[in-house]
């Protein structure tokens, strides 16, 4: 659905009218599942757009080679003028095509799309013009997923092995090609996602889509051991939603918990503990709200409410309060191990 929002309102018990999280039914109560949780809903604030910025009719710059190629990891040559004509259509429909696989769990196939994609607007838009900004966030976005995919299976493995026999020289072996794989496609979603954050920079674009490529950057940065950059990332995030939503909002409470753990992972617990005190102190605020807007969303409905809608409603509020419940908790535990 198209929608001009800047942040979807997406359940009556938000009050700001700033969008709200929708976890999972069920989630336990671990590290594990705040991340599962927090890559289904990685995208809270994504505008719910075709990927373009508006309707340009002009190209941003001349198409040269220098805006046809990608650098190292991406397409090295430049397409044929009689190979090569420009589809708008043809790339929206692949751009929706992705968005539709990522939210299916087709990693590969949404991959393929966005390149595509990506590979033509920036022949016909140019390389750095902000009506690729949106494919070049997607693109660099699904890589960082598909390379966490990748990485899950090889750290399981090293966990359980206990000896390097024949056969486990063997698994080795091929492991060390899949982290290979993994670090390209972590190296070339960080270029697309800096493209995309150069775009911005440059010119007036919709701040949620750089408050999810700052993000996004935070995250694969962290998946490269590149912690202050990744600090860098999650504040100027944190900085710019701060002015579009209130403070306890979920999407804040989940970047001041990722800057805990990146000062955790950094070994300053000093610097980290701050951060974990305003997630607590946002969460406990969250939940009064949901609890609050629910009752006062009764009061004023009244026996007018079918009880279909009441049992929808209450089984919505009750699973984002787990989740919160579910981060509270891992929080805390954190706090615990980190404090002597």
């Amino acid at each position: 659905s198209n929608s001009t929002n800047i942040i979807p309102y997406m359940s009556f018990y938000t009050p700001d009218q700033a969008g709200g999280i929708k976890p999972p039914s069920a989630i336990a109560s671990s590290s594990e599942s705040i991340e599962k949780a927090r890559d289904e809903h990685h995208d809270l604030l994504r505008p719910h757009s075709s990927g373009n910025l508006g309707f340009e009719k002009e190209k941003w710059v001349e198409k040269s080679k220098e805006d046809c190629e990608c650098e190292e990891d991406g397409w090295e040559e430049e397409a044929e003028e009689e190979d090569w004509e420009w589809n708008g259509d043809k790339a929206q429909e692949l751009f929706d095509e992705g968005s539709k696989a990522i939210e299916e769990g087709q990693l590969v196939h949404a991959e393929d799309c966005f390149y595509t994609a990506l590979r033509s607007r920036v022949l016909y838009y140019g390389r750095l013009s902000p009506m690729c900004v949106s494919t070049y966030y997607k693109y660099g976005y699904v890589l960082l997923y598909k390379a966490r995919a990748e990485i899950a299976p090889y750290q399981d493995w090293r966990k359980s092995r206990t000896s390097r026999d024949d056969t486990g020289s063997s698994k080795a072996s091929g492991s060390n090609a899949r982290e290979d794989d993994t670090e390209k496609d972590l190296d070339l979603a960080w270029k697309m996602l800096h493209i995309a954050k150069a775009i911005l920079e440059k010119s007036p674009c919709d701040p949620v889509v750089e408050v999810l490529t700052y993000c996004s950057l935070a995250e694969v940065s962290m998946e490269r051991e590149d912690i202050h950059y990744s600090l860098s990332a999650w504040f100027k995030a944190l900085a710019i939603l701060e002015h579009l939503v209130e403070p306890d909002h979920c999407r804040i409470i989940l970047i001041n918990f990722h800057i805990f753990l990146a000062f955790k992972s950094a070994s300053k617990i000093g610097d980290a503990i701050p951060y974990a005190a305003k997630v607590i102190s946002f969460i406990k605020s969250r939940m009064q709200k949901l609890n609050k807007a629910y009752d006062a969303f009764l009061a004023v409905e009244g026996d007018n409410i079918p009880g279909a809608e009441v049992s929808s409603e209450k089984s919505s509020l009750d699973n984002d309060k787990e989740f919160l419940a579910t981060l509270l908790n891992e929080v805390e535990e954190q706090v615990n191990k980190s404090v002597p």
